[in-house]
């Protein structure tokens, strides 16, 4: 079996006018994304952490924060490649302080 290392990042707006992650479930109006509830996603996937890095695709899903401390937050989303270098679909489920992520085929 081959094994394939990508290193690529999400790019989360949180405020502002082109918003990528929105709040669906919170306990407050002032509750943010990282607060106790649940988010949708529609994030750009770059091969670099600067907003202006290449595009090579698009991660749609929820984060969950299920604790109003905000020490168990999860990620449940889709990368969708739009990059002919990647295969065209990825799953991903894991906790969002792993700093490292398995992607499996």
């Amino acid at each position: 079996m081959k094994e394939t290392n990508m290193v690529f990042d999400l790019q989360d707006l949180f405020i502002g006018k082109n918003t990528t992650a929105f709040p669906v479930v919170k306990r407050s109006e002032e509750a943010t994304v990282i607060d106790f509830g649940t988010s949708v996603i529609d994030d750009a996937v770059t091969e670099g952490r600067k907003k202006t890095s290449a595009q090579v695709g698009r991660a749609q899903g929820i984060y969950e924060n299920p604790t109003l401390d905000g020490s168990s937050t999860h990620l449940a989303f889709s990368i969708i490649f739009n990059n002919s270098k990647y295969k065209p679909k990825v799953p991903i489920g894991e906790p969002l302080w792993y700093r490292r992520r398995q992607l499996t085929e």
